[in-house]
């Protein structure tokens, strides 16, 4: 049976590990050093939930690999589902997309995300998780109340300073999304006005109009793009960077300066 000091010391070694995983995984794939993590400590807390539910779902069967897995399946992708909800209503924030799946729900949940999280489970409960739980126990023998403490104080924070932060970051985005849409409108009648007055234009097709048109546009749109990128701060550039998955639902433009970004 796990006590609450037991699950917070889980949630934290949880929590560090799920960014271990991320960081290295997705640093490999990348090709280059990729700060993952929502928050600015090494630790996804999504991770640190989402196997401490699990734990705490499946103490009572833990030698049932039939059960463990039935249950971790359906408790993690509970949880995702509700994560991604939170983010997305809350931050209006999307940090992963499992549209390309087949059966995914709202981009949210996939079966074939579920069947990971279901077998993961399996082998976390029964090869990973008595050697940590030795771990927790050395912690709170050695530090007591101390090493609780620590986690609070120190996630806590962080996820106070995170929350304030994005906050920043989705008012500096809708900021930047109006600045794009309006200059797009500016540099289109801008186009027009020029192609107009210029003879040779006047019997021009309309496909050729509209195709000087667009590559007038696309000229200035590199300018302007880089003028905004160059507004971001650090937070939020390793935000548009760490996660090249993230879309912020009210600012569709973003996506642009993202691109320009991992370039970089």
């Amino acid at each position: 049976m796990y006590t609450i000091n037991d699950l917070i010391l889980l949630f934290f070694i949880y929590s560090f590990v799920g960014w271990l995983w991320e960081t290295v995984y997705c640093s490999s794939k990348e090709g280059h050093f990729v700060y993952r993590g929502f928050l600015f400590g090494p630790y996804c807390p999504v991770y640190g939930f989402a196997v401490s539910s699990v734990l705490l779902f499946t103490q009572k069967f833990a030698d049932d690999f039939v059960l463990l897995f039935l249950v971790g399946t359906v408790v993690s992708t509970v949880f995702e589902y509700l994560a991604g909800a939170f983010l997305e209503n809350i931050f209006h924030l999307k940090l992963w997309d499992y549209s390309k799946y087949p059966g995914n729900v709202k981009g949210r949940i996939a079966p074939f995300i579920s069947l990971f999280w279901g077998i993961s489970t399996v082998v976390l409960t029964a090869f990973v998780q008595p050697h940590v739980m030795s771990f927790v126990d050395f912690l709170e023998a050695k530090m007591g109340m101390l090493a609780d403490l620590f986690v609070i104080v120190v996630m806590g924070s962080d996820a106070a300073i995170t929350i304030f932060n994005m906050q920043k970051f989705r008012a500096h985005a809708l900021v930047l999304e109006q600045m794009i849409q309006i200059e797009r409108l500016r540099l289109k009648n801008e186009a027009e006005r020029i192609i107009e007055e210029r003879p040779y234009f006047k019997l021009a097709s309309f496909e050729s109009k509209s195709l000087a048109i667009q590559n007038y546009i696309e000229k200035w749109h590199e300018t302007i793009l880089h003028r905004l990128d160059a507004s971001f701060n650090f937070n939020e550039r390793r935000m548009l960077k760490s996660f090249p998955k993230m879309k912020l639902l009210e600012a569709p433009n973003l996506d642009e300066i993202r691109e320009k970004l991992l370039k970089k």
